[in-house]
């Protein structure tokens, strides 16, 4: 992998899930319902978040140890909406391209940010995170392998 692009991968695995995490600790604080459930979702996408630090000091320290940053930005990739459940999850950045109801919706964001319903009036609806899908794929595409040189492929000094 080039090393500005695992770089850029690094700060907005680091980056987004430092700042999705403390923008989610600051609402956890901060709201005024005392719904016991409100409190539990909290605290699943500040885990998220925590685990997307995880991985991102993870593949900073080792680049071939890739698994968990493919698990976290899988977690990225669906976009759901429906009157049962809802779920959007970003760290970092995302461009992200739904069909809900019967509009078409994108949306893009330098930043981190999540959603979460559960029984809610929402239209029924899917959708991508295409930047988290192209990380995914670019995460898993196999290295080409370098030919093998054997001793047999080598010259020896004065042997023609």
């Amino acid at each position: 992998m080039k090393p500005w692009l695992r770089r850029l991968f690094i700060i907005l695995t680091i980056g987004g899930s430092f700042t999705g995490a403390v923008l989610t600790l600051q609402a956890f604080f901060t709201t005024k319902e005392a719904n016991p459930m409100l409190y539990a979702i909290y605290a699943c996408f500040i885990g998220l978040y925590a685990y997307g630090i995880f991985a991102g000091l993870r593949f900073a320290e080792k680049e071939e140890d890739k698994a968990h940053l493919i698990i976290f930005y899988w977690l990225q990739v669906p976009w759901i909406s429906s009157p049962i459940i809802g779920y959007r999850f970003t760290s970092g950045f995302h461009v992200s391209g739904a069909f809900i109801g019967d509009k078409m919706s994108g949306l893009f964001r330098l930043g981190s940010d999540w959603q979460f319903n559960f029984f809610q009036a929402i239209p029924w609806g899917l959708g991508l995170n295409f930047f988290a899908l192209g990380v995914v794929l670019l995460l898993m595409r196999k290295k080409k392998a370098d030919p093998v040189v054997t001793d047999n492929d080598r010259a020896e000094p004065g042997r023609v």
